[in-house]
């Protein structure tokens, strides 16, 4: 301290030497300091353990038993209660209106809110029974985004896409209103319906589909890439894993034809007299073919013809 002090005091004719010219104590001591600061950063439990002892300070040195990460507990998983279509009792109108604004629902009363939505959206089956109940009442609880880009497929259009979201650049409740590709997700998929020439997608199931026309739809999709990236969020999208997303779509190979298709750029004159010569010829003739593998295709889908005209469009 007295360094520092007579450093300051000290009066000096030149102020440029004095300013960058310290004395040799007071340069001894910012290197001290300089030194207690790397000191400590490169070694600070010792240094901490330095100051306490220069302090007169103790420090216990009592081992604590080391704490596990992970703890297992063991623990029985059980699957949740799958509760059928038909045990579920109906509501009306009121009664999901009602049910809706309250905050605490029971199991039950939730899986009767999901079968009122599922009765205003999938039609009854007339002709599959029971069973296309149940794969109905499935789509609705395991793939709700199928069954609302469906409804958009079949019953909506570009227009009325964009005029639900005019006006509306204020950031909505939903956590994509700054993010809605729908209308882009659905100029792609109507793209992707015209190159494999069909008029609507979701009453194709049982469609064959010839090469021509898949390989038109796969071309689409590998020269777009980056479109259906930004739409769908997804990079290296297949034409199959496209339409599976979209809605359940599935191209399943109904008939694979491989064949062989003779290449005439080898012409074997007729005045050739060696047999070896011959053989070489006949080898590179057989090696030149093309090989050709097509496949025709079917579409299975969900069956999507059951599903309503929805009423808040």
């Amino acid at each position: 301290m007295q360094a520092v002090v007579k450093h300051h005091s000290a009066k000096f004719n030149d102020f440029f030497a004095w300013h960058f010219k310290p004395e040799p104590v007071w340069r001894k001591l910012y290197l001290m300091v300089m030194n207690e600061r790397e000191t400590f950063l490169r070694y600070p439990r010792k240094s901490f353990e330095w100051w306490l002892a220069h302090d007169d300070w103790t420090a216990s040195t009592l081992q604590t038993r080391p704490k596990p990460l992970i703890q297992w507990r063991q623990c029985i998983f059980r699957d949740p209660a799958n509760i059928k279509y038909a045990d579920i009792p109906p509501i009306s109108s009121l009664e999901y209106t009602w049910l809706f604004r309250r905050r605490n629902r029971s199991a039950l009363q939730d899986l009767q809110l999901k079968r009122y939505l599922h009765d205003n959206t999938f039609l009854p089956s007339l002709t599959g029974g029971g069973s296309m109940i149940d794969d109905t009442w499935k789509l609705q609880n395991d793939c709700p985004g199928w069954v609302s880009n469906v409804l958009l497929e079949r019953f909506s259009s570009l227009d009325a896409v964009l005029q639900r979201r005019f006006n509306k650049f204020a950031h909505t409740q939903s956590t994509s209103g700054w993010l809605d590709m729908t209308g882009p997700k659905l100029v792609i998929v109507r793209k992707i319906t015209a190159k494999l020439g069909l008029t609507e997608l979701w009453n194709s199931n049982g469609t064959l589909i010839g090469p021509t026309a898949y390989n038109k739809a796969e071309t689409f999709v590998t020269q777009n890439q980056e479109q259906i990236r930004l739409s769908f969020g997804r990079s290296g999208e297949t034409l199959k894993k496209l339409i599976f997303s979209w809605g359940g779509y599935k191209l399943k190979t109904h008939e694979r034809v491989r064949k062989r298709l003779a290449n005439e750029c080898i012409d074997c004159q007729a005045n050739v007299i060696d047999a070896c010569l011959i053989k070489r010829l006949t080898r590179q003739r057989a090696s030149a073919n093309t090989r050709v593998d097509v496949s025709i295709r079917k579409v299975e889908s969900p069956p999507w013809h059951l599903l309503r005209y929805p009423t808040d469009f």
